[in-house]
């Protein structure tokens, strides 16, 4: 995977606890394993992770072993937050609450007024952040005509929502 977004833009964002160069943007659809392979061990999708995706995957620590991760795709003014993943030996210590810090700060800074996700499983997480729950029929129809939304994430996923301050 090479690098679509530079690191200084990724610098200025200057999220507390991610120090200046640790996350790294990556290419999907270039195959990188180790990536890869975090989505898929989490159980999360890849099968729309292929060249010319709106997903941006950003990295912390090399991306043949990373030690967590996390995607943007951004629609106009409303983006999704995809694919959150910390290693399980670093959970617990607030990085998966600094990478969802981090995405916010990028989808603001490029326009997104809300952010959406769909989960099976964090809700709580969540919900502990700022997202509510809201029904799939509310959701933009540029997400609704993500493969994400309609076929790769279960109907029973929940969708949620957050509405991002200027």
């Amino acid at each position: 995977m090479k690098s679509v977004t530079t690191n200084s833009n990724i610098q200025s964002i200057g999220i507390v606890g991610i120090n200046k160069g640790e996350l790294q943007p990556v290419e999907v659809g270039a195959g990188e394993p180790g990536v890869l392979g975090m989505l898929a061990q989490a159980g999360l999708p890849v099968e729309d992770l292929v060249a010319g995706s709106r997903a941006r995957i950003f990295v912390l620590g090399p991306p043949v072993s990373p030690q967590a991760l996390v995607g943007l795709e951004l629609y106009g003014k409303v983006g999704l937050l995809r694919s959150l993943v910390v290693s399980p030996p670093l959970r617990g210590r607030g990085l998966g609450k600094m990478l969802v810090a981090f995405v916010e700060a990028k989808a603001r800074l490029e326009g997104a007024e809300e952010l959406f996700l769909l989960t099976t499983s964090a809700r709580d997480f969540f919900e502990q952040l700022g997202y509510e729950g809201i029904e799939r029929c509310l959701a933009p129809e540029a997400l609704q005509n993500t493969a994400e939304f309609s076929s790769i994430c279960p109907q029973s996923a929940l969708l949620m929502r957050k509405r991002l301050a200027g």
